[in-house]
């Protein structure tokens, strides 16, 4: 009864968006991107806060990442684009990590100089192997997938995204990236489009 109830909410929230949302956007314009990744959060706390050097509180649930983020958006309708996404940075223990991606974006709302989207798509996480640590036994996420010195794993991440246009071709962005339901990491940059 409960999935049902979530879904039923989802199907009307997605149909006031679309209802309420203007098309500003137009099919065949493209838009790239720059971020910079900045806060993660752990919604359980961290697992192994020792080694998170720049984390914000004791238990390590607000931890800063650095590195950045290049995008590039191809729009095939007013609302529906396809996404390629690369990032490198250092994660929550300081080590090199990043991601690749290709998926599918909607906007949900395109309104006045606010915009919101949602996207998924086939993405490869990969971060330096945390079996470096001694305490480290492995986690859920990564589990045993190792190759060359990096954990990796292709996870079909949703993601949000906030724009706010400042000029006719420039957006101001803030996106939210979840890795499961352990780490929420968050972007902010410019956006260009054409």
């Amino acid at each position: 009864m409960k999935k049902v109830s979530i879904i039923v909410i989802l199907a009307i929230s997605f149909s006031w968006f679309s209802i309420w949302a203007q098309d500003t956007t137009i099919k065949g314009s493209h838009a790239i991107s720059g971020q910079w990744i900045g806060l993660a959060f752990h919604p359980k706390a961290g697992t192994y806060p020792q080694h998170y050097h720049l984390k914000l509180d004791k238990k390590a649930y607000f931890v800063f990442e650095m590195g950045g983020a290049f995008q590039y958006n191809y729009y095939l309708t007013n609302r529906l684009s396809v996404r390629s996404a690369i990032a490198l940075y250092l994660d929550c223990a300081v080590v090199p990590a990043g991601f690749v991606q290709l998926g599918l974006r909607y906007t949900l709302l395109n309104r006045g100089p606010h915009s919101l989207a949602i996207g998924v798509g086939p993405t490869l996480l990969f971060r330096e192997d945390w079996h470096q640590f001694p305490e480290y036994s492995g986690d859920t996420f990564f589990e045993d997938r190792v190759f060359k010195g990096y954990q990796y794993r292709f996870y079909p991440i949703p993601d949000i995204e906030y724009l706010y246009r400042i000029k006719s071709q420039w957006e101001i962005l803030a996106n939210v990236i979840p890795g499961g339901l352990y780490v929420f990491t968050s972007s902010f940059g410019l956006r260009f489009s054409w």
